[in-house]
Protein backbone atom coordinates (compact mmCIF):
# COMPACT_ATOMS: atom_id res chain seq x y z
CA UNK A 1 0.00 0.00 0.00
CA UNK A 2 1.09 3.15 -0.46
CA UNK A 3 0.75 6.49 1.53
CA UNK A 4 -1.63 7.90 -0.73
CA UNK A 5 -4.23 5.31 -0.78
CA UNK A 6 -5.82 6.33 2.31
CA UNK A 7 -7.27 9.23 0.42
CA UNK A 8 -9.25 7.39 -2.28
CA UNK A 9 -12.71 6.59 -0.84
CA UNK A 10 -14.14 8.47 2.33
CA UNK A 11 -16.06 5.08 3.21
CA UNK A 12 -13.15 3.24 3.82
CA UNK A 13 -13.21 5.26 7.28
CA UNK A 14 -16.58 4.00 8.02
CA UNK A 15 -16.44 0.25 6.56
CA UNK A 16 -12.68 -0.51 5.82
CA UNK A 17 -10.80 -0.09 2.26
CA UNK A 18 -12.43 -2.41 0.32
CA UNK A 19 -10.36 -4.89 -2.04
CA UNK A 20 -11.91 -3.48 -4.79
CA UNK A 21 -11.64 -0.28 -3.77
CA UNK A 22 -10.47 2.61 -6.47
CA UNK A 23 -6.92 3.25 -5.75
CA UNK A 24 -5.07 6.72 -6.27
CA UNK A 25 -1.42 6.26 -4.63
CA UNK A 26 0.44 8.96 -3.76
CA UNK A 27 4.10 7.86 -4.00
CA UNK A 28 6.02 5.30 -6.23
CA UNK A 29 5.86 2.50 -3.52
CA UNK A 30 2.07 2.53 -3.76
CA UNK A 31 2.40 2.98 -7.53
CA UNK A 32 5.14 0.37 -8.01
CA UNK A 33 2.57 -1.86 -6.56
CA UNK A 34 -0.31 -1.15 -8.15
CA UNK A 35 0.99 -1.60 -11.75
CA UNK A 36 1.66 -5.12 -10.37
CA UNK A 37 -1.59 -6.00 -9.99
CA UNK A 38 -2.26 -4.34 -13.61
CA UNK A 39 0.24 -6.13 -14.74
CA UNK A 40 -0.94 -9.74 -13.35
CA UNK A 41 -4.03 -8.74 -15.08
CA UNK A 42 -3.23 -8.55 -18.71
CA UNK A 43 -0.58 -10.90 -18.67
CA UNK A 44 -4.17 -13.11 -17.50
CA UNK A 45 -6.35 -11.46 -20.81
CA UNK A 46 -3.34 -12.24 -23.36
CA UNK A 47 -1.89 -15.70 -21.67
CA UNK A 48 -4.21 -17.09 -19.68
CA UNK A 49 -1.76 -16.97 -16.43
CA UNK A 50 -3.79 -17.24 -13.47
CA UNK A 51 -2.08 -15.20 -10.44
CA UNK A 52 -3.80 -13.06 -7.00
CA UNK A 53 -2.62 -10.45 -5.17
CA UNK A 54 -2.39 -9.77 -1.20
CA UNK A 55 -2.67 -6.46 0.04
CA UNK A 56 -0.99 -6.54 3.52
CA UNK A 57 -1.50 -3.27 5.19
CA UNK A 58 1.50 -2.27 7.83
CA UNK A 59 3.26 -5.74 8.23
CA UNK A 60 5.40 -6.66 11.04
CA UNK A 61 6.65 -10.03 11.99
CA UNK A 62 10.24 -10.96 13.50
CA UNK A 63 12.92 -10.11 11.38
CA UNK A 64 10.94 -7.27 9.09
CA UNK A 65 14.09 -4.78 8.80
CA UNK A 66 12.57 -2.37 5.82
CA UNK A 67 10.79 0.04 5.70
CA UNK A 68 11.29 1.44 8.76
CA UNK A 69 7.98 1.77 10.21
CA UNK A 70 7.90 -1.79 9.68
CA UNK A 71 11.40 -2.57 11.64
CA UNK A 72 9.13 -0.26 14.25
CA UNK A 73 7.00 -2.66 14.56
CA UNK A 74 8.56 -5.57 14.53
CA UNK A 75 11.23 -4.89 16.61
CA UNK A 76 8.58 -3.69 19.22
CA UNK A 77 7.59 -7.38 19.83
CA UNK A 78 10.56 -9.29 18.82
CA UNK A 79 13.28 -7.75 21.44
CA UNK A 80 11.01 -8.22 24.21
CA UNK A 81 10.54 -11.83 23.14
CA UNK A 82 14.52 -12.39 23.75
CA UNK A 83 14.59 -10.55 26.96
CA UNK A 84 15.52 -7.35 25.82
CA UNK A 85 14.13 -3.66 26.07
CA UNK A 86 12.25 -1.74 23.58
CA UNK A 87 11.49 2.09 23.65
CA UNK A 88 9.45 4.52 21.37
CA UNK A 89 9.22 8.13 20.89
CA UNK A 90 5.48 8.13 19.96
CA UNK A 91 2.97 8.07 23.23
CA UNK A 92 1.43 4.65 21.44
CA UNK A 93 -2.28 6.04 21.10
CA UNK A 94 -2.19 5.77 16.78
CA UNK A 95 -4.18 3.21 15.51
CA UNK A 96 -2.93 1.25 12.20
CA UNK A 97 -4.26 -1.73 10.58
CA UNK A 98 -1.62 -4.71 11.06
CA UNK A 99 -0.79 -7.83 9.22
CA UNK A 100 1.40 -9.95 11.01
CA UNK A 101 3.56 -12.52 9.68
CA UNK A 102 1.60 -15.29 10.72
CA UNK A 103 -1.48 -14.41 9.13
CA UNK A 104 0.25 -13.36 6.11
CA UNK A 105 1.26 -17.01 5.34
CA UNK A 106 -2.03 -18.55 6.27
CA UNK A 107 -3.69 -16.40 3.56
CA UNK A 108 -0.82 -18.07 0.85
CA UNK A 109 -1.18 -21.30 2.21
CA UNK A 110 -4.63 -20.95 1.68
CA UNK A 111 -4.70 -19.22 -2.10
CA UNK A 112 -1.84 -21.78 -2.73
CA UNK A 113 -3.77 -24.90 -1.71
CA UNK A 114 -7.34 -24.07 -3.86
CA UNK A 115 -7.91 -25.24 -7.47
CA UNK A 116 -9.82 -21.29 -8.32
CA UNK A 117 -9.39 -18.25 -6.87
CA UNK A 118 -12.61 -16.06 -7.46
CA UNK A 119 -11.50 -12.69 -7.27
CA UNK A 120 -7.47 -11.28 -8.06
CA UNK A 121 -6.62 -9.40 -4.79
CA UNK A 122 -7.48 -9.81 -0.98
CA UNK A 123 -7.23 -7.01 1.97
CA UNK A 124 -5.32 -8.89 4.90
CA UNK A 125 -5.08 -6.79 8.14
CA UNK A 126 -6.10 -6.60 12.11
CA UNK A 127 -8.60 -4.35 13.19
CA UNK A 128 -7.24 -1.17 14.00
CA UNK A 129 -4.40 -1.51 16.76
CA UNK A 130 -2.52 0.93 18.96
CA UNK A 131 1.05 0.06 20.10
CA UNK A 132 -0.12 0.13 23.70
CA UNK A 133 -2.71 -2.94 22.70
CA UNK A 134 0.19 -4.45 21.11
CA UNK A 135 2.29 -3.82 24.33
CA UNK A 136 -0.53 -5.36 26.31
CA UNK A 137 -0.49 -8.51 23.70
CA UNK A 138 3.68 -9.00 24.38
CA UNK A 139 3.22 -8.54 28.42
CA UNK A 140 0.50 -11.23 28.34
CA UNK A 141 3.22 -13.52 27.76
CA UNK A 142 5.83 -11.77 29.15
CA UNK A 143 4.87 -9.86 32.18
CA UNK A 144 8.30 -8.30 32.59
CA UNK A 145 8.51 -7.55 29.35
CA UNK A 146 10.62 -4.03 29.48
CA UNK A 147 8.52 -1.59 26.91
CA UNK A 148 8.70 2.39 27.36
CA UNK A 149 6.63 4.37 25.56
CA UNK A 150 7.28 8.49 24.92
CA UNK A 151 5.44 11.26 24.65
CA UNK A 152 4.90 11.84 20.62
CA UNK A 153 1.13 12.03 19.92
CA UNK A 154 0.00 10.31 17.08
CA UNK A 155 0.54 12.50 13.41
CA UNK A 156 -1.63 14.59 12.07
CA UNK A 157 -1.84 12.81 8.24
CA UNK A 158 -4.79 14.30 6.71
CA UNK A 159 -6.06 11.43 5.59
CA UNK A 160 -2.23 10.20 3.99
CA UNK A 161 -0.90 8.34 6.96
CA UNK A 162 -0.84 4.99 8.41
CA UNK A 163 -4.26 3.16 7.47
CA UNK A 164 -6.65 2.36 10.07
CA UNK A 165 -8.88 0.44 8.69
CA UNK A 166 -9.35 -3.04 6.08
CA UNK A 167 -12.40 -4.83 5.15
CA UNK A 168 -11.56 -8.77 5.20
CA UNK A 169 -15.22 -9.68 4.19
CA UNK A 170 -13.71 -11.16 0.82
CA UNK A 171 -11.70 -13.05 2.17
CA UNK A 172 -13.56 -14.71 4.34
CA UNK A 173 -16.62 -14.92 2.37
CA UNK A 174 -14.12 -17.01 -0.44
CA UNK A 175 -12.75 -19.19 1.83
CA UNK A 176 -13.54 -18.30 5.73
CA UNK A 177 -10.50 -17.04 6.60
CA UNK A 178 -9.65 -14.77 9.26
CA UNK A 179 -7.01 -13.21 10.99
CA UNK A 180 -5.83 -14.77 14.66
CA UNK A 181 -6.59 -12.55 17.36
CA UNK A 182 -3.95 -9.92 18.27
CA UNK A 183 -2.74 -12.01 21.27
CA UNK A 184 -2.17 -15.27 18.74
CA UNK A 185 -0.53 -13.48 16.28
CA UNK A 186 1.71 -12.09 18.50
CA UNK A 187 2.42 -15.39 20.40
CA UNK A 188 3.99 -16.53 16.92
CA UNK A 189 5.86 -13.27 16.39
CA UNK A 190 7.25 -14.07 20.07
CA UNK A 191 8.00 -17.65 19.42
CA UNK A 192 9.73 -16.68 16.03
CA UNK A 193 12.15 -13.91 17.65
CA UNK A 194 12.49 -16.89 20.71
CA UNK A 195 13.56 -19.81 18.48
CA UNK A 196 15.71 -17.64 16.36
CA UNK A 197 17.70 -16.79 19.46
CA UNK A 198 17.77 -20.32 20.92
CA UNK A 199 15.51 -19.43 23.65
CA UNK A 200 12.65 -22.05 24.75
CA UNK A 201 9.12 -21.03 23.22
CA UNK A 202 6.36 -19.82 25.06
CA UNK A 203 3.05 -21.97 25.73
CA UNK A 204 -0.62 -20.36 24.73
CA UNK A 205 -1.02 -20.04 28.80
CA UNK A 206 1.77 -17.76 29.09
CA UNK A 207 4.23 -20.39 30.04
CA UNK A 208 7.65 -21.06 29.25
CA UNK A 209 8.09 -25.27 28.85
Amino acid sequence: MGRGEWRAEPSWRRIGLLSDVHLHPGAPYGVTKQLVEMLAARYADLYGVSSVGIRPFLGYGHGGAFPPIIKLFSDFVSLPGIGQPVSVPMDGTGPAALSSAEDVARLVTVLVKVDRVPHPVYNIANAPTTMRQLADAVKKYLPEARIEFGTEPPPDTKGAGLPGLADMRRAEADFGFRTLPLDRAVLAHLNDARMDAGLPLISPEGDEP
